[in-house]
């Protein structure tokens, strides 16, 4: 076996290389070896060797590092004012959904453009419904939700798709100073 500095010396001389062409035997026993004999420089290059060694010897997968489901996911995050009071529908299967619009503006005033956004939240009867149910048209949402394409045949044959957002977070961030009413009628 060499001398601990005689593999540091030929790490040295390497180091400028790609690491796949280094023997690999080097590395490890460079990258593991207890670094405090070494120059602070080499101890330094050995530090940042190590999570790539670690890495070489794992199996090689895309999501190594990430902690989130194996699946896709698109998450929307939307500031706008609430279009009109949330409504409470059935589903066809007799489930209870809020159903709510938010609209969303960009553009300076002369050019100013708004998106309607269709959210539906699945929440159970309670105190969250009630509150939901409870905002008044105008009011400025924050809303964080789940989207995902949905797309039919409508009765005339055409082809109709529509972005689907399923409410994950919501929250109140300011309410309509006239209490959501229209005071122009």
């Amino acid at each position: 076996m060499s001398h601990p500095k005689a593999v540091a010396r030929a790490q040295i001389t390497c180091r400028d290389r790609h690491l796949s062409t280094m023997p690999k035997q080097i590395l490890i026993h460079t990258a593991n070896h207890n670094s405090h004999n070494l120059h602070p420089t080499m101890s330094a290059f050995l530090s940042s060797l190590r999570p790539a060694m670690r890495m070489a010897g794992a199996p090689q997968t895309a999501r190594a590092f990430s902690s989130s489901p194996a699946h896709s996911i698109a998450r929307l995050t939307l500031t706008g004012r609430l279009g009109a009071e949330p409504e409470l529908q059935a589903t066809s299967s007799g489930q209870e959904i809020v159903k709510y619009n938010i609209a969303t503006s960009h553009g300076n005033r002369d050019n100013r453009q708004t998106s309607w956004w269709r959210i539906t939240n699945f929440v159970p009867e309670g105190p969250q419904r009630d509150f939901i149910l409870g905002l008044q048209k105008g009011t400025l949402l924050y809303v964080e939700g789940d989207a995902k394409m949905a797309t039919w045949e409508d009765s005339e044959g055409q082809t109709r798709s529509a972005l689907n957002i399923v409410q994950r977070t919501l929250e109140v961030l300011k309410r309509p100073e006239n209490g959501g009413h229209d005071e122009s009628h």
